[in-house]
């Protein structure tokens, strides 16, 4: 993801990873973000339900159509692995620093979904940088995060 490389795949196997974090979240009480409606904004919700949904169904049904086209958007792959890493969290597993950084990317590039105190201070000043940058400045000393 942070080299930009084969999104369908990217979008593919993140998908997936959710599907079988949420089923396991739910056994706990847990659900996926995408599901529980106390992380979005108040209006917001059905956004992102359908950001998590179309494309992975999409790409999984395709064969039901084969005429069909459908208009992917590789940004949609960041929700995704945001929603894994966050479900992990919530399951209990600390996060590796990889995923840490991860999510201070996500949040900054996506802060009109989030609450302010979601983020760190000091990361904002990193948001121009380009994701393979972000990721190489920050994954030798990740930020720290309330889990």
């Amino acid at each position: 993801w942070f080299h930009d490389e084969d999104p369908i795949s990217i979008h593919t196997l993140s998908s997936a990873a959710l599907t079988i974090l949420h089923d396991l979240g739910m056994k706990e009480g847990k659900p996926a973000m995408s599901f529980d409606r106390k992380y979005i904004k108040e209006g917001k919700f059905p956004e992102w339900r359908k950001a998590v949904k179309s494309s992975a169904n999409f790409f999984k049904h395709a064969d039901k159509d084969p005429k069909a086209v459908y208009d992917f958007k590789p940004s949609s792959n960041g929700f995704v692995i945001f929603e894994c890493i966050e479900i992990t969290s919530r399951l209990g597993h600390k996060l590796t620093d990889k995923m840490s950084t991860y999510l201070v990317h996500y949040i900054i590039h996506n802060s009109a979904y989030f609450q302010a105190s979601v983020l760190p201070p000091g990361f904002s000043d990193l948001a121009p940088l380009p994701k393979v940058d972000f990721y190489n400045q920050l994954v030798g000393n990740p930020p720290q995060l309330d889990q």
